[in-house]
């Protein structure tokens, strides 16, 4: 079988290697997968070209976040799958790679209807936005929320989310033109940051009729977040959980303090763990099901053989307001 191993950092040519190995054997508890597909993220590209961003720790490694496929092998004393089901993998665990082994306890049931090529991306992109739908602030049904990032993979998610749910959506994003893209994936508002937090609190307040929003969900960080603040109601919350802008998040404490804000960040692993093993089997029913019926969807920019690494790190490497979608390998 193929795999894709990091050897060093620097560029796709010096620090990745494809390799030819023997098919992996399952151990006692553990489940050989098939990879179908695995997202190219790009915490891969920082991973490869350190030490400025999130250099890898441990080299040689298989990289790979997340990724789905089908067991074709079991080890002794595993009930939970047989070989033909399809499964999620276990994240940070190598994916790159036509098999892998994985302790079946740490691997999920996907949907055998779901179309391939969307299930690669939702164990990091989806799971993201159902915990910040669920960890934050219980909100009623007809209830608004107002997050950024509205066209990336999991604004867009957060999106499909919140209408299942019963939920109105504010989407911001920083260009024109997306009105209707946001709006069949069922976004009720969609509007361009205007860049100053009065302006911005005033169209919120215009496009909802004067909702109260309790809780906004910030990606982008820098300015954004203060705004994103200052247009919610007294006792509201701020969930920061990226900065794809660039620079921290800025809030204005007299702002915060004046309406008694929150300000909290967001981490996926934590929220996620702190379930118990049904209710995260649970979670992922809710988000393969999702997949398979069109809730969640997200634009796929490249697909790739694993052979065409170089190229799939290249496009993964390209701005995503530029590459517009995800890139993936398949196998």
């Amino acid at each position: 079988m193929k795999v894709l191993r990091q050897i060093a950092h620097g560029d796709a040519d010096t620090g990745l290697q494809l390799t030819e190995e023997p098919d992996p054997v399952p151990g006692p508890g553990d489940i050989v997968v098939a990879l179908e597909v695995a997202p190219v993220q790009i915490l891969e590209v920082w991973n490869l070209h350190g030490p400025l961003r999130f250099p890898a720790k441990s080299l040689p490694r298989v990289p790979g976040s997340e990724g789905a496929g089908r067991v074709t092998a079991v080890g002794d004393g595993v009930t939970r799958f047989k070989a033909g089901d399809r499964v999620f993998t276990p994240k940070f665990t190598g994916t790159f790679r036509e098999k892998m082994t994985c302790p079946a306890d740490a691997a999920f049931h996907a949907p055998d209807g779901a179309p391939a090529d969307q299930l690669a991306i939702i164990s990091t992109m989806g799971l993201t936005a159902i915990l910040l739908l669920e960890d934050y602030v219980p909100l009623p049904p007809g209830s608004w929320l107002i997050h950024d990032g509205a066209n990336s993979s999991v604004g867009r998610f957060v999106t499909g989310m919140a209408r299942k749910k019963g939920w109105r959506t504010v989407n911001v994003v920083r260009r024109a033109g997306l009105d209707n893209e946001i709006k069949a994936l069922g976004g009720d508002v969609v509007l361009v940051d205007p860049g100053e937090a009065d302006a911005f609190a005033d169209m919120v307040k215009k496009a909802t009729g004067g909702a109260e929003i309790a809780i906004a969900l910030d990606m982008i960080g820098g300015a954004l977040a203060g705004r994103m603040a200052h247009a919610l109601k007294e006792h509201g919350t701020l969930v920061l959980y990226g900065g794809t802008g660039g620079e921290p998040a800025k809030i204005d404490f007299i702002d915060m303090g004046r309406r008694d804000l929150t300000v909290v960040g967001m981490g996926m692993s934590r929220s996620f763990n702190r379930r118990t093993p049904d209710q995260k089997d649970a979670v992922w029913a809710q988000l393969g099901a999702w997949v398979e019926d069109g809730t969640l969807q997200t634009r796929i920019a490249g697909k790739y053989r694993l052979e065409d690494y170089k190229a799939a790190y290249a496009h993964a490497a390209v701005p995503s307001r530029e590459r517009n979608g995800k890139v993936i390998f398949e196998f």
